[in-house]
């Protein structure tokens, strides 16, 4: 069973696709990101991308964001998240786009405050949609959007060659890491 940590449905219950391809951020990690986010959170636009079980949108809607687009490319996992997005009365605060994050990203959108990514790790997707996320920033960035990645212990994301954004740090729970960015002023 999955369960939202925190906020204004808290303990509360959420379906998810139960598969080997879906991996739903441990509550450990989950309680770290949104302690870490704090004061940014709400009010903010929130991107859930490679949502996957949508467990890390449902929990930036709960403990206060304003909006937030979940994107994911299985069908039947967007369908659960917008079944839990009825459950819980949010549709008039929420998007579900089941497409390619690649795709969606190339695509005019809305400003996002905070972003978090997590895709599978064997995937190859993670340099790509760095790539794309650099490229792309200028359009859909707010000026001071934060990005969160999801990754193994074993990606070295310190060093990463983007123009668009600054490492901010990273943070290690068990064989997971999370990846803090910011979006990096433009020059005048």
């Amino acid at each position: 069973m999955l369960r939202i940590l925190g906020g204004e449905w808290r303990n509360r219950s959420v379906k998810w696709l139960e598969s080997p391809e879906l991996r739903p951020t441990s509550s450990k990690v989950r309680e770290a990101l949104f302690q870490i986010m704090g004061a940014d959170l709400p009010g903010s636009v929130f991107w859930d991308l490679c949502a996957g079980s949508g467990i890390m949108g449902m929990e930036a809607l709960s403990r206060g964001a304003s909006e937030v687009w979940f994107v994911e490319k299985n069908r039947r996992s967007a369908g659960l998240i917008r079944q839990n997005l009825e459950k819980y009365e949010a549709q008039d605060r929420a998007q579900v786009i089941p497409a390619d994050v690649l795709v969606f990203l190339r695509r005019a959108r809305p400003k996002a405050d905070l972003v978090f990514i997590d895709p599978p790790y064997a995937s190859g997707v993670y340099l790509p949609l760095l790539e794309v996320l650099d490229q792309t920033i200028q359009i859909w960035g707010s000026g001071k959007t934060r990005l969160c990645l999801e990754h193994r212990k074993n990606r070295d994301m310190e060093h990463l060659n983007l123009k668009n954004w600054l490492w901010e740090e990273t943070r290690r729970y068990g064989d997971t890491c999370l990846t803090f960015l910011t979006q990096a002023s433009p020059m005048l």
